[in-house]
């Protein structure tokens, strides 16, 4: 556009007819062509700025696990608590280890409550753990089918050896939960 086309524009923009001296029709493919590039320029920065702050934000995945919640158990007083139901199988009374076992599942039941998995029994509070949460969510359901073999059958009797095995399958969990 020269000068000439440019004092004939405004001469029209003077007359009243703005909006017809315009070259609509000339500039349409260069405002086009400026909008493309504006969108790839965003485009291109928009993708940047995801990269540059992917480190800072929450490692998202289709399988990721969720944050253990916080136990509010004394460290100390729980420790105590299991020295005793570990205690009970040294002896050689079968009781005691039926005993430690049903104590043992009470205090897992005790620990699923305050980490405010719901439910009305003890199985449907560990139906709710995951795999992904929880690795020893098969040994916890094993123990626990174990106690109520225990607590349902007269006459149940158990070895020390078993009874230990079980409690080996509770202490995994605590483990895991970071009680012990």
């Amino acid at each position: 556009m020269n000068t000439i086309d440019v004092y004939a524009l405004l001469a029209q923009v003077v007359q009243g007819g703005f909006m017809e001296a315009i070259p609509w029709k000339e500039w349409y493919h260069g405002v086009r062509t400026f909008f493309y590039v504006i969108d790839a320029v965003l485009l291109v920065f928009l993708v940047y700025i995801l990269f540059k702050a992917l480190p800072y934000g929450t490692k998202l995945s289709m399988f990721a696990k969720r944050p253990k919640r916080a136990i509010t158990l004394r460290d100390e007083v729980f420790r105590e608590h299991w020295q005793d139901i570990l205690t009970k199988t040294e002896t050689e009374l079968t009781e005691n280890y039926k005993l430690a076992i049903i104590e043992a599942d009470a205090l897992v039941d005790d620990v699923l409550k305050r980490l405010q998995y719901q439910g009305e029994h003890m199985a449907d509070r560990l139906a709710r753990l995951s795999s992904q949460d929880f690795t020893s969510i098969d040994r916890l359901w094993k123990a626990h089918r174990m106690r109520n073999e225990i607590a349902h059958t007269p006459g149940f009797t158990i070895s020390q050896e078993e009874a230990k095995r079980v409690l080996d399958d509770y202490q995994s969990f605590f483990h895991e939960v970071g009680l012990l």
